[in-house]
């Protein structure tokens, strides 16, 4: 009787194994069967209908034809463009809606808060997802800094990557030959560039030259980037400039520069297209101006802090293109900035002097390909450091940009001029601001 038992439990046990194997492969089958269907899912056509999209950003006719409007309507023969040549902020969005302009597509070149203020956000995610968009296109870093910037704090995608911002270190070869100086490499660290800088700054055949500049002061931020810091509390609006080192690190460091003796007094108008700089951090569409310029000169990596090796400048890629919330057209919106940031398109621009977003090198070698069919760029190697993680987002700023409104190339400038040390104009700077901060939230 017992043995019987036994033989009826071992054949139970059996059978629910049997059984739990049998819907494990069910569960897996209809899973790959889900997956596959997932997978080919159909993807939304461009509508065939006649369709005017209009497009808002601060460029003329021609520039618009050039870059944008001209391809678009030739790769989809029923869309029209239309030109809202006004700047993306406050007064442009006001001035837009105004005059009965509801734009569908918007370059977000001042971030997505002024787009949430108002009421334009709309995150892209599911427009992603539904057209099966390669997001893996984009060189490393690039959506992530673009979700960083959500301006609700989900981590949403509010616009895709159309251009991008690089910055570089160019270099004068024939001062570098009359010191007697090595060139500089790609993915040299500041420490070796100041360096480097202070072997050519000096007196040559009656020339003084100056061995490290900055394009302009709009770019004194640059450094501070890279050490991916935020200026304010995301929650409070503290200003904190003197709570975090790396401000100080960062003033340090220009103080290093501007102090190398022959190289920062403030009535010198030595400039690289005049020649008498050795090396300059600018942008990369720089480069036409330097070859009529007739310069012999080359290019590099930007430098990178020694502990921060793989940390290029951090910039919010402000040229972005974001589709409105109230777009009655959001499929085709999106279908065209697809286009525009298809590799075919970007290889276009590229070769007429625009940054590509993409990290298929094969575009940007293309770089400049129309003006400079022969020249030799050095293109993969200054897009070889990839960009510093973003800071973590305070709505309160202050953020990095090129243009005169970068608070933190403020600091920089006023750092230089009042020869100040940097706890001194840190703690005066943060008053500054914290001022703004104040009444913003009042505003609010």
């Amino acid at each position: 009787m017992v043995q019987k038992k036994f033989v009826m439990l071992f054949i139970l046990l059996i059978s629910l194994v049997v059984m739990s194997a049998c819907n494990n492969k069910i569960k897996e089958t209809t899973q790959k069967e889900d997956e596959t269907q997932n997978d080919q899912a159909e993807v939304p056509e461009m509508p065939d209908e006649p369709i005017t999209l209009s497009f808002m950003l601060p460029w003329d006719d021609e520039m618009f034809a050039n870059y944008i409007k001209d391809d678009v309507e030739k790769h989809f023969p029923n869309i029209t463009l239309e030109l809202v040549g006004l700047t993306v902020d406050a007064a442009g969005l006001e001035e837009a809606f105004s005059k009965n302009m509801n734009p569908d597509i918007v370059l977000a070149h001042n971030g997505y808060e002024v787009l949430k203020e108002f009421d334009v956000a709309y995150p892209l995610d599911d427009l992603v997802e539904q057209n099966q968009y390669d997001l893996d296109r984009f060189r490393e870093g690039l959506i992530d800094i673009a979700r960083a910037r959500d301006p609700y704090g989900e981590n949403k995608l509010y616009g895709i990557p159309f251009e991008d911002l690089v910055p570089v270190l160019y270099y004068n070869k024939s001062i570098f030959d009359k010191f007697g100086v090595d060139y500089p490499v790609d993915n040299m660290t500041w420490d070796e560039v100041i360096d480097l800088a202070r072997n050519v700054t000096g007196e040559k055949e009656g020339t003084a030259y100056r061995g490290l500049t900055f394009g302009s002061s709009w770019y004194y931020s640059f450094p501070l980037s890279q050490l991916s810091v935020n200026g304010t509390d995301p929650e409070t609006g503290e200003v904190l400039f003197t709570q975090k080192e790396e401000f100080t690190k960062y003033l340090d460091l220009i103080d290093q520069i501007v102090s190398i003796p022959g190289n920062f007094e403030q009535e010198m108008e030595s400039t690289f297209v005049n020649q008498d700089v050795a090396m300059t951090l600018h942008h990369l569409t720089n480069i036409s101006s330097y070859v009529e310029a007739g310069i012999d000169f080359g290019m590099v990596s930007f430098p990178v802090w020694k502990d921060k090796p793989n940390a290029a400048p951090y910039k919010f890629i402000g040229q972005t293109l974001a589709i409105s919330k109230h777009s009655e057209n959001k499929l085709a919106a999106f279908k065209v900035i697809e286009y525009l940031t298809s590799a075919e398109k970007q290889t276009k621009n590229a070769s007429l002097g625009r940054i590509s977003p993409l990290k298929d090198l094969s575009v940007m070698s293309q770089f400049l390909s129309e003006q400079f069919p022969d020249n030799d760029f050095n293109i993969e190697g200054v897009l070889s450091v990839p960009p510093a993680e973003p800071p973590v987002y305070s709505k309160w700023g202050p953020f990095i940009q090129i243009n005169p409104n970068d608070f933190y190339s403020d600091i920089a400038v006023e750092f230089i001029e009042s020869g100040e040390d940097p706890a001194t104009v840190l703690r005066r700077m943060e008053e500054t601001y914290q001022t703004k901060v104040e009444e913003e939230m009042n505003r609010n």
